[in-house]
């Protein structure tokens, strides 16, 4: 799920379809702020407003003249305190802060703190979007826009990809991926593909520089 992968499926998303936006909305966030599928969606066993992320969750700051959001995750994979991930404004059509002002627009609530961040419209009830729920979604607009389909994991492979192309440091994808040193080189070993944008970039500096 590139950044490039992202901006054919948003050609095919239905506006006036609550549980579309909801999902572009989550990819969005998922690819430019390398979350685990995980930390977004809720899992069978239902909603935890301890466990889960909900709308009451997200921060609001202008830094650098660029509006900022900080997700706080209750809970992760690797730390069961939660984390903090930023997101910032992105100079291209999947720009996560615009992304989510359309969903939560178009599925909004009366209750932040008890809704997760993206439920979306089902009649008058507001549904959690289940790990299932967003890959069927996924599957559908892929298949409309004539793409290949892209399992849950490769949201975090391909903002790798996504962030290393824009020319972002190496150090800092790892910062924004909450890796260490030695998690990132296992990473990157399981998924080589990520490096290839970053070692063609610097080949093609090194030719610049010639």
């Amino acid at each position: 799920m590139t950044a490039e992968w992202l901006a054919g499926i948003m050609a095919w998303m239905r506006v006036e379809d609550p549980a579309e936006v909801a999902a572009v909305a989550l990819t969005c966030c998922g690819v430019w702020g390398l979350f685990r599928l995980g930390e977004l969606v809720v899992g069978e066993d239902g909603f935890d407003p301890n466990a889960h992320v909900t709308r009451y969750r997200i921060g609001r700051c202008w830094v650098r003249d660029r509006l900022t959001y900080t997700v706080r995750l209750p809970r992760t994979k690797t730390q069961h305190q939660g984390e903090t991930v930023v997101l910032t404004q992105q100079d291209h059509v999947s720009n996560p802060i615009g992304m989510l002002a359309v969903h939560t627009s178009t599925n909004p609530t009366n209750n932040p703190a008890g809704t997760p961040l993206f439920a979306y419209r089902e009649g008058s009830v507001l549904v959690a979007m289940t790990r299932t729920k967003f890959l069927d979604l996924m599957a559908v607009l892929a298949e409309r826009a004539g793409l290949e389909k892209r399992t849950g994991h490769s949201m975090r492979i391909g903002g790798c990809t996504s962030l290393l192309k824009k020319g972002v440091p190496l150090e800092k994808v790892m910062l924004q991926g909450r890796w260490d040193s030695n998690s990132w080189k296992r990473y990157v070993r399981d998924h080589a593909e990520i490096l290839a944008p970053y070692l063609v970039g610097s080949e093609t500096g090194a030719e610049d520089r010639a």
